[in-house]
Formats: C-alpha cells, sequence, structure tokens
C-alpha cells in the first residue's frame, strides 16, 4: 500500500493535532467569516474521516470503497497535509484494484447479448469488450445468454489477485442440442458393394481337345470310308474287268463291310467329339481377370 502501518498511524495522528488546534484557535465570532473564506469544520471533519477511512479500507483489501474515499479527502478544500496523503494514496489504490474482461461464447460463435451477474449484482446484460474493476479476492460469476434463453447458466467462482488488470475471462455455454448429437449412435452405414471385378470366359483346354478329336475322327471315317468305298467298286466290276461281280467270298464281303463300319464309328466319334466340345465352349466359366506382377500383362486363362 506504499505506507507502513507505523508511518500511517503518524500521519493520522498528525493531521487530528493539527486539525484540533486550528479549531481551537479560531475565535468564535470569526468562524463565520472563515466558513466564506476557508473550509468550515465540517469539511475539515469530513476530510479527517476520509483520511482514516481510506487507510483502513486498503488494509482491509477493500480498494474500490478506498479510492472513494480517498478522492473524498484529497478535494482543494481539505487541508493541505490530508491532501497530500490522499493524493499520493490514490495513485497506489488505482494500481491495487484489479479488473476483469468478460468473454462469452458458445460453440465457436461469440455470443453477444449476456446478462452478467458478479456475487449476486447484474453489471452488465450486453458484452462489449471493457473491463470491470472488483476488489482482489475470490468472486462468483453467472452468465445468462438473453439471445439463447434455451442455454442454461454458466456459473464460476474466480479469483482474482490485486492488481491484476484487463484479465481475460472466457465463458462457454453448452448447447443441449449438440449433446444430444453427441449422445446418439452413430448411424449404421450400408455397406458399399465392391467394385466389379474384370472377368472374361477363356475357352477351356477340354474343348481343344475335343474339337481336335472331332477332328481326327471325321478324317479317320473318312478315309476308311473312302478306302471301303473304292475296295467295293473294284469288287462289283466283272471278272474280265479284274473284278469278282456277281460273285463275292464271304471274306471280301466282312473286309467291306468292317471298314464301313469303321468309317461309321469315327464319325460317331467326330460327332461326340464335336457336340462335347461345342457344349464345353457354351457352359464355360467366368474368371477374373489376373494380372501378373512380372511381366504387367493380364492373363487371359488358357487361350494364351
Amino acid at each position: 500500500m506504499g505506507l507502513s502501518k507505523a508511518a500511517g498511524r503518524r500521519r493520522s495522528a498528525r493531521a487530528r493535532c493539527c486539525v484540533a488546534i486550528g479549531l481551537a484557535v479560531i475565535p468564535i465570532s470569526a468562524r463565520a467569516q472563515e466558513s466564506a473564506e476557508g473550509p468550515s469544520r465540517q469539511v475539515v471533519a469530513e476530510c479527517v474521516a476520509g483520511h482514516e477511512r481510506s487507510q483502513t479500507l486498503q488494509r482491509a483489501g477493500r480498494y474500490l470503497e478506498a479510492r472513494e474515499s480517498v478522492l473524498s479527502c484529497s478535494r482543494p478544500e481539505c487541508p493541505p497535509v490530508l491532501r497530500a496523503d490522499c493524493l499520493e494514496w490514490f495513485t497506489t489504490v488505482e494500481r491495487a484494484i484489479p479488473s476483469v474482461v468478460v468473454a462469452a461464447r458458445v460453440g465457436t460463435r461469440d455470443l453477444i447479448r449476456v446478462r452478467v451477474t458478479i456475487d449476486g449484482k447484474v453489471v452488465s446484460e450486453e458484452l462489449d469488450g471493457r473491463a470491470h474493476e472488483l476488489d482482489p479476492g475470490a468472486h462468483q460469476f453467472r452468465l445468462e445468454s438473453l439471445d439463447r434463453p434455451e442455454l442454461p447458466p454458466v456459473e464460476s467462482e474466480v479469483l482474482v489477485s490485486r492488481g491484476e488488470k484487463a484479465r481475460l475471462l472466457p465463458f462457454v455455454f453448452e448447447d443441449p442440442k449438440a449433446r444430444e448429437k453427441a449422445l446418439l449412435p452413430p448411424r449404421l452405414l450400408q455397406p458399399q458393394p465392391p467394385p466389379p471385378v474384370p472377368t472374361h470366359r477363356p475357352t477351356p483346354m477340354v474343348t481343344y481337345v475335343l474339337a481336335g478329336a472331332a477332328g481326327v475322327f471325321a478324317i479317320a471315317g473318312a478315309t476308311v470310308g473312302v478306302i471301303g468305298k473304292k475296295e467295293e467298286s473294284d469288287l462289283r466290276k466283272p471278272a474280265e474287268e479284274g473284278g469278282c461281280a456277281p460273285y463275292f467270298t464271304p471274306g471280301q464281303v466282312d473286309s467291306v463291310r468292317a471298314k464301313y463300319a469303321m468309317a461309321d464309328i469315327g464319325f460317331g466319334l467326330a460327332v461326340a467329339s464335336g457336340v462335347g466340345a461345342l457344349v464345353s465352349y457354351l457352359i464355360r466359366p467366368e474368371v477374373p481377370l489376373q494380372s501378373s506382377g512380372k511381366s504387367g500383362f493380364v492373363s487371359l486363362g488358357s487361350r494364351f
């Protein structure tokens, strides 16, 4: 506070002594004239009372009231000895008074129209960024949103230190709607279908085998049939042309018949193999394309 207790007591005693002596020596008949030319006894008494009260309030940490008392004893009409003390104390008290700046928001949005109550007293209904002066110590804050009354009030106890200036106090309102959304179970996401896999229908190896077999059997049957047909034609020639007509031995007939039978069997196997090759080609399944990591080409199954 800039003054020790002993120094304060000495100044207070000195001031009271000076005032008492001055009042005692003023003649009663001249008091009316003195009141017009200088301070009256009542004014001097008020200055002395403010001088003493300011010291008591400073020691108690009640700087806001102490400032009022210091101002009352700093008036020009107060005795110079009192004014000197009070003017010095005014600077000390001003430095000691702390102040706070109240801010409020909900989510990421600042709130403006907010009723601010400090220690049960409404100090503001709109946040303007200006500081509020307080005495040092613990203070109870309560904020209510006037634009959004559905927001629950915010209450907090804040310890303010001596000499702390323009301390920012940010208060955050809790949005019930946002809280309800946060408590809701997450919506089940529908599984996305996998992307389509490129496929192809390669010709199976059995198709090639059966087709080849059909060709071989057809050629074999045709060859044996041609041989049998030529042999039959030779046998049907007359004897003068080297044939056997009209008489044939059983062996000659059986030989021709065997060749025709073999030709029929060859044609039959060719047809069966051809049908098998066609069926295996039509019912071949679809398989996904497989990329080769070494060559970088796409495999098309057994076709290549």
